[in-house]
């Protein structure tokens, strides 16, 4: 089973990164337990929305708390909607929730349907 690519790229190692993935690499050595949260993450993702899943990282700020940043991960798929909704309630159910106080409120997954 190949990793899920949003995962992979963090791993890799260049001279001259793009400015996205700088600053995603600071926050993930700033939140350690995110970066291990995620590769957790890779075995519930997987039983919840397929082999084919993969998820797309960005750095978010809360515009009503400055200095507030979280990293959402998207959860792409191609399923339709409702099926993507029930996919993200299971994951949820079976993983995420319990993981979400480790968090700190620094991760967040969503959908992001195709």
């Amino acid at each position: 089973m190949a990793t899920i690519p949003a995962l992979t790229v963090l791993d890799e190692a260049e001279p001259s990164l793009p400015a996205e993935r700088v600053a995603l690499k600071t926050f993930l050595h700033q939140h350690p337990v995110v970066h291990h949260l995620l590769v957790e993450a890779e075995v519930p993702l997987r039983a919840a929305f397929g082999e084919g899943v993969t998820l797309a990282l960005t750095i978010e700020t809360d515009p009503e708390t400055p200095g507030w940043d979280y990293l959402v991960a998207s959860i792409h798929t191609p399923v339709p909607v409702e099926q993507a909704q029930a996919c993200l309630a299971a994951f949820d159910a079976a993983w995420w929730l319990a993981q979400t106080p480790r968090a700190q409120d620094a991760l967040v997954f969503d959908l992001a349907c195709l």
